[in-house]
C-alpha cells in the first residue's frame, strides 16, 4: 500500500486481534509507541504521553510496521533507510512539547 501512495500516509489499523501501526515510507510523520502499567498506546504527537502517564518506548522508522496487542508489539516490516523531511512538519513537530 505504501508504494502506491504519492506523498505521505502513516496509519493505525484496528483489527479484532490488535492494532497495526505503520509509519509513512519516507518517515515524514512520527509514529511513537508508549507504555504504562498494563497499557500500550500509539501517537503521532509525543506531547500526549506525559499527560496520560505513558513513557515512550519506540519510535518507528521510515516505512516500519508493527503489530500491537495487549501482550506487547512485534515488528512486521523493518524500517527503510531513506528519509525525506517535510518543511511544514519540521516546524510543527519542532514545538517544545513534541520530539
Amino acid at each position: 500500500m505504501q508504494n502506491s501512495i504519492e506523498g505521505s500516509c502513516s496509519i493505525l489499523l484496528l483489527t479484532e486481534n490488535g492494532i497495526y501501526a505503520a509509519r509513512d515510507k519516507l518517515g515524514r510523520t512520527p509514529v511513537v509507541i508508549g507504555k504504562k502499567k498494563g497499557s500500550l498506546a500509539v501517537t503521532l504527537e509525543t506531547c500526549a504521553f506525559p499527560n496520560l502517564g505513558f513513557e515512550t518506548v519506540k519510535s518507528l522508522g521510515p516505512g516500519e510496521i508493527v503489530f500491537i496487542t495487549a501482550e506487547g508489539f512485534e515488528q512486521r516490516k523493518i524500517p527503510g533507510d531513506k528519509t525525506q523531511i517535510c518543511a511544514f512538519l519540521w516546524v510543527y513537530y519542532g514545538f517544545p512539547a513534541s520530539y
